[in-house]
């Protein structure tokens, strides 16, 4: 055995394996030497589960008799012959069974090949050759989805996502349109959608992407848009075919019919390499015509062996009931899936049918943390293969119960036993959860400004080049930062900051209005407007705070109490609360200050850049903005003052922004502001309110008792406030720091203090509960594999606490 091995070294050469690292001296490379049902055996005797079906092709186990019998009997007549210009029985039945597997569908034409790739291959090339020779010639595009793969062709490799498997070039083969998602694909234009020959996508399920899967219904909806526009929908089955997902086909689950439906690897049940592409009448009939012939083939097409093995399989399937029995094992597998959930490497686990994906991490790619977990879970007899650091759990559809058991159990041992890697820590990557504070600056954005750092520092009162070229910069972001909140430019005025445009408003609005004594606040402001209140109060005026419910949302009725018309100078509030996320309705909040003869100061720092903002529609007088907290700079703010309104300057002394607020202006930090307002008008925004969503469900699986404030009120979709009981949010922040982890306590403004936030006392809370809340606030630079780590981590570091404190407060032990 030690020979052969050596001989496998010196000649051989895998897939997808760096062969430095097989070739080396201390690699003892496995050797497969016989398999029987979901077991395989190597050349020491050991023997394993097939996790993973032997790539996702075995379907009835090894060595099956029917399968084996089938095969036999095919070699007692011929092996091979060629099917260009003959025909033969077995792909004649085969092509029968296969299209009886879709009753009443108009798939009724199969084309042979080799591999998933080349089945796939000849539906793109079929495509677009109708399209070519029946009067179409500019539908020369294939729509393609991101993190999708299709195969290792050249044709098959173009539509591909995943830039690993695209070789040295990623321009090759046929034009794609890549799109990520149905959202997506809807924005796409006429022009754009008029030049598709085909869409192609895997249905229900990605698999190299990691066992990614589709929005439930997303498959319908894909085919009725294709139908509208007459564009070809291709099904990519060669991973979910034959009943992996539950169905004998996943198009089965949404009632879709392809055009092409691409079948390979389970096929012939995992025995002999053979595909089919299957399609329509009307495409069959487009090839019609003299000269006319689809010019693709393989010396190997149709094999009779592939054929024979393919028909055995499709007999096992309706001899043992296959599809029948696998609801129960489907069910079975979802269970013992669930047991994976309190590891705290698990960040997620997809199924679909009997194929599920079990995520781990996040960790730095050169960790290979996915292939050492694989390593060690064959330690517990279980084969398989990870896509990076996704576990693929993928039986044979033989399996039996007790079988899925011990694999789970083996993924389990396999990453409890944690062989030597580092976990994403603040050395490497820290993972920032604290956006409500600052964010992260955009690179884009540092980009615009730099100029103004380094060469086009004129100021922007001066009168030659250097400082027209300053002013219209500032002009420029001035209109940026307007659009984004629906104001006109001449109503935005440029400040260091939130702070200052708050104690602008309020100082003016004292000094402007002494007849007009009540400004009305509520409890929940952040400190700029809670000491400014204080200040209002000690220059003689009155301040009344308004409640909250257990929730954290203003109380109107209050409100309504509170004003008083011709008394109330201003209401000032803030819209989406810092710390816990929830929001204001300052609509209602805005039209009962009007009606009360009172004008109205939003504090909208936490709303830029998450939710849209229109100050015309919401009838603001006055508006805060920040630009740190949306991806701009420190240092840099904006306060909306509408045109319906009078507004005298805090800061005098040189008459800038048109008298409204002296200083020279920051131009780099207001270009970055400009441009970090360009963005969020420009882009789609990221789906917060998902991220958010699962962060908190992880949160609540782990740690049972979690209490997420304001859950049942509108909030932020970046912002989760969060008590663990008992657990002290101090000592949690210290450790969540070391471990990469940085998040806050309440608002980063009281993070340092030691009285409990104002904020959950207004709630209802006392400080106890205060004393043990944490705030983590995202933003679009945060990947979801971040987030659910850091879920993780929070679930890890609370129970190390409580364990600690066990230790500490246990009554001693006598012997």
């Amino acid at each position: 055995m030690t020979d052969l091995l050596q001989l496998e070294k010196r000649h051989l050469w895998h897939p997808f394996t760096p062969m430095q690292a097989w070739c080396a001296e201390d690699h003892d490379p496995l050797m497969l030497v016989s398999g029987q049902g979901c077991t395989l055996t190597d050349q020491h005797g050991n023997e394993y589960l097939d996790g993973n079906s032997s790539i996702w092709t075995n379907i009835h186990g090894h060595a099956h008799p029917t399968i084996t019998a089938a095969i036999h009997q095919q070699l007692d007549c011929v092996a091979h012959t060629s099917f260009l210009g003959f025909t033969h029985e077995p792909a004649i039945e085969l092509g029968k069974q296969l299209v009886g597997l879709l009753p009443g569908s108009a798939l009724n034409r199969v084309f042979f090949s080799d591999n998933g790739s080349t089945a796939i291959e000849c539906a793109m090339r079929m495509a677009l050759q109708f399209w070519k020779q029946n009067d179409h010639p500019e539908r020369d595009t294939i729509l393609a989805f991101d993190r999708a793969y299709h195969g290792d062709t050249l044709g098959a490799a173009s539509v591909g996502g995943i830039p690993i498997f695209k070789g040295s070039g990623n321009d090759f083969g046929y034009r794609v349109q890549r799109v990520a998602d149905f959202t997506a694909l809807e924005l796409l234009t006429h022009e754009q959608t008029s030049r598709l020959a085909a869409v192609i996508i895997e249905p229900l399920i990605q698999g190299s992407a990691g066992m990614r899967l589709w929005p439930k219904g997303m498959l319908a909806k894909l085919s009725a848009w294709c139908r509208e526009r007459d564009i070809f929908l291709i099904l990519d089955e060669v991973m979910t075919g034959f009943g992996r997902t539950g169905t004998m086909f996943a198009c089965q689950q949404e009632g879709v019919v392809p055009d092409f439906l691409c079948l390979a690897k389970g096929l012939t049940g995992g025995y002999l390499p053979l595909a089919a592409t299957m399609t329509t009448e009307r495409v069959f009939e487009g090839f019609l015509g003299s000269g006319r012939a689809f010019y693709y083939g393989h010396s190997y097409t149709a094999n009779q062996l592939g054929c024979a093995a393919a028909l055995g399989s499709l007999q096992v399937f309706r001899e043992e009931r296959v599809m029948e029995n696998l609801p129960a094992k489907i069910a079975h597998l979802t269970k013992l899936l669930e047991g994976l959930r309190d590891l705290p490497e698990v960040m997620e686990i997809r199924q679909c049918g009997l194929i599920a994906g079990i995520e781990i991490g996040p960790y730095a790619a050169e960790e290979m943390r996915g292939v050492k977990v694989c390593l060690q879970v064959r330690k517990h007899g279980l084969l398989t293969r990870p896509v990076v650091d996704t576990l693929v759990l993928m039986p044979p559809l033989s399996v039996t119960e007790s079988e899925l058991t011990r694999m789970v159990q083996a993924l389990r041992a396999g990453i409890e036993d944690r062989p030597s890697v580092q976990s994403l820590s603040k050395s490497q990557s820290p993972c920032y959860l604290d956006a409500n504070a600052t964010t992260p600056v955009d690179a884009r954005v540092v980009k615009a400004m730099q100029p103004f750092l380094t060469e086009q520092w004129g100021n922007p009162s001066a009168s030659y080049a250097a400082g027209r070229r300053a002013k219209r910069a500032v002009e420029k972001a001035r209109r940026q930062v307007s659009l984004m909140i629906g104001a006109e430019p001449e109503e935005i005025v440029f400040t260091s900051g939130a702070t200052e445009s708050i104690n602008s408003v309020l100082l003016f609005a004292q000094q402007e209005w002494p007849e007009r004594p009540l400004l009305i606040i509520s409890a929940v402001e952040h400190a700029a407007v809670m000491e400014g209140a204080e200040r209002w109060e000690q220059q003689g005026g009155r301040v009344k705070r308004v409640a909250v419910n257990a929730d954290g949302v203003v109380k109107l009725e209050m409100l309504k109490e509170a004003l008083e018309p011709g008394q109330t100078a201003l209401v000032s509030m803030i819209w989406g609360n810092n710390e816990t996320g929830v929001i204001a309705p300052m609509a209602e909040i805005v039209s009962l200050a009007h009606a009360a003869g009172a004008l109205v100061h939003v504090d909208a720092v936490q709303l830029a850049g998450k939710l849209p903002i229109d100050v015309r529609e919401l009838q603001a007088d006055y508006l805060s903005l920040s630009a740190h907290k949306m991806h701009g700079v420190k240092g840099c703010g904006a306060l909306f003052v509408s045109r319906r309104v009078p507004f005298r300057p805090l800061i005098i002394g040189g008459g800038q922004e048109s008298g409204r607020r002296s200083g020279t202006e920051n131009v780099p930090g207001i270009v970055a502001m400009g441009k970090a307002a360009e963005l969020i008008c420009l882009e789609v925004p990221k789906d917060l309110f998902a991220l958010r969503d699962e962060f908190e469900a992880r949160l609540k699986h782990g740690w049972p008792s979690v209490i997420i404030h304001g859950a049942n009120a509108l909030r932020l979709p970046n912002t989760t406030s969060v008590c663990l009981p008992g657990v002290d949010a101090a000592a949690m922040l210290i450790l969540l720091d070391q471990r990469g982890l940085a998040c806050s306590g309440g608002s980063a403004c009281h993070t340092a203090s030691l009285h409990p936030s104002h904020v959950l006392e207004a709630m209802g809370y006392d400080a106890a509960h205060a004393g043990c809340t944490l705030r983590f606030s995202l933003s679009r630079m945060n990947s979801r594999n971040e987030v659910l780590w850091a879920a993780n981590e929070v679930i890890r570091a609370a129970q190390h606490i409580m364990d600690q404190r066990n230790v500490l407060f246990s009554p001693v032990q006598m012997n």
